[in-house]
């Protein structure tokens, strides 16, 4: 299935990654900011992810870290960056989310700039991101909007705010999902803010070159997450986003 498309999407953020074998794309960042010149041409900032998007083995003699500092170079409105790192390539959209096949387009363009040798790469991994966020009405009974909150007495929360992982799957082996959830009452009296966060990864060998492979693997994720959200909400939330 594709993600269900709604009018006002509660999208703050998604990302995509495509990890290499043994190449660093990070090396080629001048030539990918040269084919594209005015897609990339804002801020550009540096951030740092520990975990489950991040190879843990040693590749090609490499040691890969479990925390990987990625340099974005943004869109000169902000509503887009893409991300080098010594193994992978990111795409970030961010609200209003501009569509699946969108974010795809803008990463299938910047793997293209690449140099040749770099796409016939073997692929090692694709990773998928949705940070997703939306405020429940005052008054409302956060399980009538999710099926993963636990009933509270007349629809509160145990505190000001609550945090925890509701899904962490390996299964089938090779890949991950994992999913996330917050919850903070707002000021005076304006309902609950509610953040979810959804992610996807494969690992699994596929023998294949980046160039040949990462775009079918990162459609299969897409279905993956999209399933898992919509498995998370009710009507009543899918009303919010028209």
């Amino acid at each position: 299935m594709n993600r269900r498309k709604y009018a006002n999407p509660p999208i703050l953020e998604a990302g995509l990654r495509v990890v290499f074998q043994s190449a660093s794309p990070i090396d080629h960042v001048e030539e990918v900011l040269a084919a594209l010149p005015n897609a990339y041409s804002g801020k550009r900032e540096e951030r740092v992810s520990k975990g489950r998007l991040r190879p843990e083995r040693i590749i090609s003699g490499r040691s890969i870290s479990l925390e990987t500092r990625t340099a974005f170079f943004g869109s000169e409105s902000g509503s887009r960056a893409i991300g080098f790192d010594d193994a992978s390539v990111t795409l970030l959209v961010r609200n209003p989310y501009p569509g699946w096949e969108t974010l795809l387009a803008l990463l299938r363009e910047s793997i293209a700039a690449l140099p040749r040798v770099v796409q016939r790469d073997t692929l090692y991994a694709v990773a998928l991101q949705y940070r997703d966020e939306f405020i429940l009405p005052p008054g409302a009974e956060i399980n009538t909007f999710l099926t993963i909150a636990s009933p509270k007495p007349s629809g509160l929360l145990s505190a000001r705010s609550e945090s925890r992982r509701i899904l962490s799957v390996d299964e089938p082996v090779g890949t991950q999902a994992q999913l996330d959830f917050g919850a903070e009452a707002l000021d005076d009296s304006a309902g609950v803010r509610v953040r979810l966060e959804i992610s996807v990864s494969d690992q699994r060998d596929h023998g294949d070159s980046v160039a040949e492979r990462w775009e079918n693997v990162a459609n299969q994720l897409h279905q993956r997450q999209s399933k898992i959200f919509e498995s998370t909400i009710t009507d009543n939330a899918r009303g919010l986003f028209g």
